[in-house]
């Protein structure tokens, strides 16, 4: 991948905004059930055409279709094979789709952030506070266990970082973990009240 010069990044779990292929399995979810609401089993049946309409179609953020970016070809329609459309003037350079498309797509992002970050007061947190952590625990009907009922969060852990993606690093086990905020709180030492008698 170096050699491609692909970088990979990590995402913090369970927390699907900031992973663009979550966007793009929303899309596929709302396709299938569109048609499969009756029979969910169908879903494989019509995958292929999902699929093919999500990469020729053209997508509001970059401005083309993924099939676009990707081939560097425009798709080219059914009802093309029946009507003569005039031919287009070749272009002496043709745009570089790519850089177009990062630049369309952070702008869009920078956008969607400040309206979404618009009001909002972040927490502060510090390298040595104390933190729950949110659970994700799922329902066990052979363990007759109810995701409901299980505890909202878990802890508490020490922060070990803090980060400027609003994600901070904690030790669990033995091992690093990355966190972003909105899956964990601030930790409050209980106080404990102690009642004394008084005999006059």
């Amino acid at each position: 991948m170096q050699g491609l010069k692909i970088t990979n990044l990590h995402t913090t779990i369970y927390h699907p905004e900031s992973n663009p292929v979550e966007r793009a399995n929303r899309e596929i979810g709302r396709l299938l059930r569109t048609y499969c609401h009756k029979q969910h089993t169908n879903w494989l049946k019509w995958l292929d055409n999902v699929e093919y309409w999500i990469n020729h179609t053209t997508h509001r953020t970059t401005g083309y279709t993924p099939n676009h970016i990707m081939f560097g070809e425009k798709t080219k329609l059914s009802i093309s094979k029946l009507v003569v459309f005039p031919e287009k003037e070749a272009m002496e350079k043709p745009p570089d789709i790519i850089q177009i498309v990062m630049k369309r797509s952070k702008e869009k992002a920078d956008l969607r952030n400040a309206y979404k970050d618009r009001d909002k007061r972040f927490p502060q947190y510090n390298v040595g506070d104390q933190i729950l952590i949110k659970e994700h625990r799922l329902s066990s009907a052979e363990d007759k266990e109810t995701h409901k009922l299980f505890l909202i969060y878990h802890g508490p852990y020490q922060i070990q970082a803090v980060h400027d993606n609003n994600t901070v690093t904690i030790q669990i086990n033995g091992s690093s973990r990355t966190i972003n905020f909105k899956n964990i709180k601030r930790y409050y030492e209980p106080v404990i009240e102690i009642s004394q008698t008084i005999h006059i």
